[in-house]
């Protein structure tokens, strides 16, 4: 136990050596424990029970063959795999109250990690490799770091058997220290170390690993690949760690290393081959760069429980039922004939050919007999049936979902629904997990991200990532993107929220505005078509820009902020006084109210410059005495006629209409 410490406290070499005995030690006890039972685990998921653990040798010696009739560890674990790759899970940076500016460059950040992810296949191949590591052997990791000769995030797939740590440091399932044990190609290796003069001769002069290097030996037979064995020892920092200190990350501000005792805390990562150093840096973060995907965890401890291993008892007992439904059909089942010797010739019976004809003498049915009967009991079938359901129920998959076929009496689309949606609560544990993997992979990706601009800026580089959608193809700056931490936190697209159809996620977003729990921006913003995504691209513009003054006017760019002859005016007045409350609410400094309200003047005074002057009032006649009436008319005036036409009296003209007011024309921008 003292030697599997002693590392984090010595200096690089020593620290090299030791950490690297330190996790063979672990692979001999435990590595080889956890590659077992999960070359038992794929072997049921795959149908062959040729493995050595205990309870598969108990399914093969009770089934003469090598594959499994009825699988359902692996009707079950395809079931809940296709469940969590059909919903593709997002990063989303989320700014706190943030102005136009941070939320745009939250928007270049999450288009960054995107950009990432399409190019190394986290979407693809990568996340179904995850998916299957989960839920058939209890844990699917990847491991993040970044690559700083070539400017990329690389990602590595991880089998539970190289992710390593002490049991009693992962008793409560947060070990402070972990060991990623595996084998690696040399040349990778080497350029990621290229400018390291001794750690490429570390890696160079490194033995090479054999066809079983997975079974942690490292003998000279049967080479195939020029692949060495290469540990990475983590431990995580005590205390909090100030990332904004360039001592932090083991240089000053000349850029020079500075020592261990400088670093003001005790966070580290130490690379080795063969007990040689080939890094040794600190480690600022208090977690891991290894997202992992636990479906099902354990009570104690890191690992997690796939499915094969939840129902392997169940599985045990198919096979059983199985085994005796064949031995009995193979026995009673097989109807035979019985003869009088002295009336038929017993070589016409033995015979396949159908239709044939049998001699007899005297009457057949005094010759021949047929005997028949039922093989197999009723009982046992359903005995079969009823495994086969246990097991779906133990892990919480319908007959809808391992068949896609439709339940009995389930006629209806809302019974159809309501099932569904059953059984997505049984599975929104694995689900969570499978966002929080997600989250926990964007954090790590962003970390390195920001480990490669500093490395691109010592190097007079330019850290960019490309990222591309169905409409658009864009360039992203990660420079110009990097916000800081504590002004936006990562999330993920909820998962299983919309239906799987376009026609049913635009009816399902009509019901959700119409009863007022989305605004119509954020219901379309969730329903990702291309169609309306280039649609929304447009409608937004005029939004955005009014943001960007808002937030010119905020920051005191009164040049900038001025609205122009182009601007939405009633749009920008009606979003800057919103803004302006937002921020009085906030208790806003009075330098930025001021910002805000010259801007609210601004716009006003240009509405009153657009506006039509209004039209001229008639004059109002003075009041005195009536006038007077026709000749014999009575004082006062002509008397009140009755409603309607009179006889010999004209019908006054009509009074024209007034004309509506025609909206203030704006300037037209010339045609280019």
């Amino acid at each position: 136990m003292t030697i599997n410490r002693a590392w984090m406290t010595l200096d690089s070499e020593d620290a090299a050596s030791a950490s690297y005995e330190a996790a063979q030690s672990i692979a001999e006890k435990l590595g080889s424990s956890i590659r077992q039972r999960c070359d038992d685990l794929t072997a049921l998921y795959d149908g062959s029970a040729i493995a050595d653990n205990p309870i598969v040798a108990a399914i093969r010696s009770s089934f003469s063959e090598d594959m499994l009739t009825d699988n359902v560890c692996a009707s079950c674990s395809d079931a809940m795999i296709a469940a969590v790759l059909a919903n593709r899970v997002n990063p989303m940076f989320l700014t706190s109250a943030g102005d136009y500016e941070e939320q745009e460059r939250a928007k270049m950040m999450q288009r960054a990690v995107e950009g990432t992810w399409q190019l190394e296949g986290i979407w693809g191949h990568r996340a179904e490799d995850t998916a299957t590591d989960g839920f058939v052997r209890g844990l699917g990791a990847t491991y993040v770091w970044p690559d700083t000769e070539s400017l990329r995030v690389r990602y590595e797939r991880l089998f539970p058997w190289e992710v390593l740590y002490h049991k009693r440091d992962a008793k409560r399932g947060d070990p402070r220290t972990l060991y990623i044990v595996q084998s690696v190609p040399r040349d990778v290796l080497r350029s990621s170390v290229a400018s390291d003069p001794s750690a490429v001769a570390a890696v160079d002069d490194a033995q090479a690993c054999t066809r079983e290097a997975d079974d942690y030996t490292l003998d000279d037979e049967d080479v195939i690949t020029d692949r060495v064995r290469l540990v990475r020892a983590f431990h995580l920092p005590s205390g909090r760690v100030d990332r904004d200190t360039n001592e932090a990350w083991g240089f000053d501000d000349e850029n020079k290393a500075v020592p261990r005792s400088k670093w003001g805390h005790d966070g580290r990562l130490v690379l080795s081959v063969d007990g040689k150093l080939v890094s040794d840096e600190p480690w600022c973060y208090d977690y891991f760069p290894v997202p992992m995907f636990r479906p099902k965890r354990h009570v104690g401890g890191l690992r997690g429980r796939g499915i094969p291993e939840q129902i392997i008892g169940i599985q045990l007992e198919i096979v059983r039922v199985l085994n005796r439904i064949a031995a009995i059909t193979n026995l009673m089942a097989s109807p035979f004939i019985g003869y009088d010797q002295q009336r038929v010739n017993p070589n016409k019976l033995a015979t396949n050919e159908h239709g044939r004809l049998v001699p007899t003498r005297g009457q057949p049915s005094q010759a021949l007999q047929m005997f028949s009967w039922s093989a197999v009991p009723a009982e046992l079938w359903r005995m079969w049936d009823t495994l086969v359901e246990r097991a779906h129920a133990r892990t919480g998959v319908s007959e809808l979902s391992a068949s896609a076929q439709r339940p009995a009496r389930v006629d209806s689309a809302p019974a159809l629904q309501l099932l569904a949606d059953t059984e997505s609560l049984r599975h929104t544990p694995a689900f969570r997990a499978w966002e929080q993997y997600h989250v926990d992979l964007a954090v790590c990706t962003t970390d390195a991200f920001r480990v490669l601009a500093r490395a691109a800026q010592e190097s007079a580089r330019t850290l960019r990532v490309l990222w591309h959608d169905d409409r658009e193809l864009m360039v992203v700056d990660w420079t110009d993107a990097d916000l800081e931490e504590m002004r936006y936190r990562c999330s993920a697209w909820p998962a299983n929220l919309l239906p799987k159809t376009p026609a049913a996620q635009i009816a399902l977003m009509f019901d959700l505005v119409e009863r007022g729990f989305l605004s119509p921006e954020k219901a379309m913003a969730m329903v990702r078509f291309p169609d309306l995504d280039s649609a929304l691209r447009d409608a937004n513009a005029p939004l955005n820009a009014v943001n960007a003054k808002i937030d010119a006017a905020v920051k005191g760019q009164k040049k900038t902020a001025v609205p122009s002859a182009y601007t939405n005016l009633g749009l920008l007045l009606s979003t800057a006084l919103a803004r302006y409350q937002e921020l009085e609410g906030r208790g806003a400094s009075a330098r930025t109210l001021n910002g805000v309200r010259w801007l609210i003047e601004q716009t006003k005074m240009q509405m009153d410059q657009l506006a039509p002057p209004s039209p001229a009032t008639p004059p109002v006649p003075e009041l005195g005495a009536p006038p007077g009436g026709p000749p014999g008319a009575p004082p006062g005036g002509l008397p009140a006629l009755p409603p309607g036409p009179q006889p010999g009296v004209a019908p006054p003209p009509p009074v024209p209409m007034a004309a509506p007011v025609a909206a203030p024309n704006l300037p037209i921008p010339p045609t280019v």
